[in-house]
Formats: structure tokens, C-alpha cells, sequence
């Protein structure tokens, strides 16, 4: 499979964008939101620009709780290890009764956590296979996987398109690139209003990312 550079990730994204209409542009405050969040990623952790973009964040006019959520959403980013990790073990471990249906039993947790919820449709579109792997694999890790999911939106303390935004640049960022993740944030995003200068932007600032420094 090949890989997904980033002029092709640019590309992509315009070209996902290209119906959608210019809107205003980034506000201050999202922009800190998102460079804080960047600095502050598995993929950066870079300590002393978390301070300072966590110090213009904050003359932005953002709370403590938002930098905080920003943190706590962040800080999940590895659930792309488990999206990937539980279909290539699926698919390696058990070849083609990776398919097989789910038991009565997985089923009953199936529909008790996904039924037809959009939401898990959306992922199961990009990420095909994902959860039914997670779920023949680890009931237990399945059942985790929903409410470490929901917590930065539980704490309303950043809006949903902010969520979106830092979720789109975390998945844009040089260090990271994930497609999936990036299609299915882009379009929720457009979904709740967000425009195409906005969104563009956010690339922007995510594309100028700096690599991890290490933590001495």
C-alpha cells in the first residue's frame, strides 16, 4: 500500500472541500486552540511551545478548561494504533474467519454500543472492519472503546467544531498523516459549518508542526 505524502494529503483534502463554501476565516482563539493541542500531542510533546501557545491560547481568550480538553482529546490519538492493530492481528491471526459473522453473544454488544448509530457507520466506512475486529478480539477493550471516546465532548467545554478542528490537524500533521481519521473529522466538520478557508487554514497550521524534541 502506498503511502499518503503530504502534497497528496493537501490535494485530498481540497479536492473534499472543493464544493463547500470559503466562510470566514480562522478566529484567533481556534488557531491558539490548535497550535496548543499540536504542541501538546503524542506526536510533538514539545514542552516549552505547549507553554507558550498555551500562553496565547490564553490572551485569545481561552479557559483552562479548554486547554485542558484539548489535552484530554490529544492525548487519545493512539486510538489510530488500535484501528489499525486490531485488523492487521484479525487478519493475520485468524486469515478468512477474520469475516465470520459475530457470535449471539458479540452481536448483543454489537448492537447495545453501535446498532445504527451514524456516528459508527461514518467510522466503519473509513476504517472498514475496525470495530468488528476490536469486538471478536477484546469485548472488554470494544466496550472501553465508546466512552474514552465521548469524554472531551462530555466535558463541553470546547464546541464540536473546535473538536473537529484539532482533530483534523492532529491526523494532518507531518508526524502522523492518517487518512481515515482525516476524511471522517473533515466531513464532520463541514457537517457542523465549518467553511473551506477555515479548514484550510487549520492544514496550514498543521503542516508547520514541529517534530518531537524528546523529553530528557
Amino acid at each position: 500500500m502506498d503511502g499518503l505524502s503530504l502534497d497528496a494529503l493537501k490535494q485530498m483534502v481540497q479536492d473534499r472541500l472543493a464544493s463547500v463554501s470559503d466562510g470566514q476565516a480562522l478566529s484567533d482563539l481556534d488557531a491558539a486552540l490548535v497550535r496548543f493541542a499540536l504542541a501538546s500531542s503524542p506526536f510533538a510533546l514539545h514542552p516549552q511551545l505547549s507553554r507558550s501557545t498555551a500562553r496565547t491560547a490564553l490572551q485569545a481568550g481561552a479557559t483552562p478548561a479548554q486547554l485542558h480538553t484539548a489535552v484530554v482529546l490529544v492525548s487519545g490519538v493512539g486510538v489510530h494504533a488500535l484501528m489499525e492493530g486490531s485488523r492487521l492481528v484479525d487478519a493475520v491471526c485468524h486469515g478468512p474467519e477474520a469475516d465470520a459473522p459475530l457470535s449471539r453473544a458479540q452481536q448483543e454488544i454489537w448492537d447495545r454500543h453501535v446498532g445504527d448509530r451514524r456516528i459508527w457507520k461514518q467510522l466503519d466506512a473509513q476504517v472498514p472492519g475496525f470495530l468488528k475486529s476490536l469486538l471478536r478480539q477484546s469485548p472488554r477493550a470494544f466496550e472501553s472503546f465508546f466512552p474514552s471516546m465521548a469524554v472531551a465532548w462530555q466535558e463541553e467545554a470546547l464546541t464540536p467544531v473546535q473538536i473537529e478542528m484539532i482533530c483534523i490537524a492532529l491526523d494532518a500533521m507531518p508526524a502522523q498523516r492518517y487518512g481515515p481519521g482525516l476524511r471522517l473529522h473533515l466531513d464532520a466538520a463541514v457537517g457542523l459549518g465549518a467553511g473551506r478557508r477555515q479548514l484550510l487554514q487549520v492544514l496550514d497550521i498543521a503542516a508547520a508542526a514541529l517534530p518531537h524534541p524528546g523529553i530528557p
